[in-house]
């Protein structure tokens, strides 16, 4: 969350069924009245309360904001929410948000079951002398994917929630959002460990191999997965395989090239991932782009004729005259 990153928000406790958070008194957040501004500190206690309650969905990450590792992971939205301001504030603002324990199987079996979850939390805030300045009643909904997604297999009654999911990647958002750090730090400890292969390492992978595609094409599993990997292992050989033909197959052919080539300049030369990128760019006609590539096989590989054979044919089957090299591909052909 960009806003709260930029207020140095920050995460203290989190336990099952609460948290517990610190909204800084500072310029960022203070008004004329030199108190935090009545608006922030709803974004504050939002997510507090939002924090508690996904401790109870039985170690599901929360789209958006933690590693996917499957398809399976839980929607969570604020739907309505009050407060009562009762003294303003008069230094760091605790946030503090307990789900009563009575209530925690009844939320975990409704999530698990895909039903919606329907829950009011409260959320206290206290100045840090211990005073109370505020409580906040957030209706939150959630659901898990699988429930969500089942829902589209009728246009009529596809989920209002679903259909947004369809015109956007909260995976990808989440991994922006993260990557825009200017100070070079981590928001928070507990957000360190998720932040180290979750979306943000994602969309950095996708930086790194010049990927570029809408997020529709993201969304697919067989596109997704192989920078889930890379961001892991950054140069696992067969991850970059994997992505190369997921991205031909769904016909983003040029970011495949991209991908290959760059997987090689990142990881010291890699002779198979040149070869697929100039075969890549022959078929697209690209031959100016063969010919550039193929001479960095050749650099890696000075005594194998394969990198020679593809310069050679790019210059043949290309407008980049070169005579040798055409006689050369002659040569080649017998």
């Amino acid at each position: 969350m960009p806003s709260l990153k930029f207020l140095n928000w920050s995460i203290l406790e989190i336990g099952r069924g609460s948290a517990v958070t610190r909204l800084p008194l500072n310029v960022e957040s203070s008004n004329q009245y030199i108190t935090q501004q009545a608006a922030l500190q709803v974004v504050a206690a939002d997510y507090t309360g939002g924090i508690a309650l996904g401790t109870l969905f039985r170690s599901t990450p929360i789209i958006g904001f933690h590693p996917m590792r499957t398809d399976y992971g839980a929607y969570l939205w604020g739907a309505a929410a009050t407060v009562r301001w009762l003294r303003p504030s008069t230094a760091d603002l605790i946030c503090k948000c307990s789900i009563p324990e009575k209530d925690w199987d009844q939320i975990a079996t409704t999530f698990d079951e895909g039903e919606d979850v329907n829950y009011k939390a409260r959320i206290r805030m206290y100045s840090d002398d211990g005073r109370i300045a505020a409580i906040s009643d957030f209706q939150y909904w959630a659901r898990n994917s699988h429930s969500l997604r089942a829902t589209g297999r009728d246009l009529d009654n596809t989920h209002h929630m679903l259909l947004h999911k369809l015109r956007t990647s909260a995976r990808l958002i989440a991994g922006l959002r993260s990557w825009i750090n200017s100070e070079g730090r981590v928001l928070d400890p507990f957000a360190a460990q998720p932040a180290a292969d979750g979306p943000e390492a994602i969309a950095k992978t996708m930086e790194r191999l010049k990927i570029q595609v809408p997020l529709d094409a993201i969304e697919q599993y067989a596109v997704r997965k192989p920078p889930e990997e890379l961001s892991r292992e950054r140069c696992d050989q067969q991850a970059i395989v994997y992505l190369g033909k997921a991205l031909d197959i769904t016909g983003y052919r040029r970011e495949a090239a991209n991908a290959h080539e760059s997987f090689s300049d990142s990881c010291g030369g890699q002779p198979s991932s040149l070869r697929a990128a100039v075969n890549i760019l022959l078929k697209l006609s690209d031959h100016r782009g063969a010919v550039r590539i193929s001479l960095k096989l050749i650099q890696l590989e000075p005594f194998n004729d394969n990198g020679y054979y593809l310069r050679a044919l790019g210059y043949d089957q290309g407008a980049v005259p070169n005579p040798t090299a055409s006689n050369m591909y002659s040569a080649f052909l017998g």
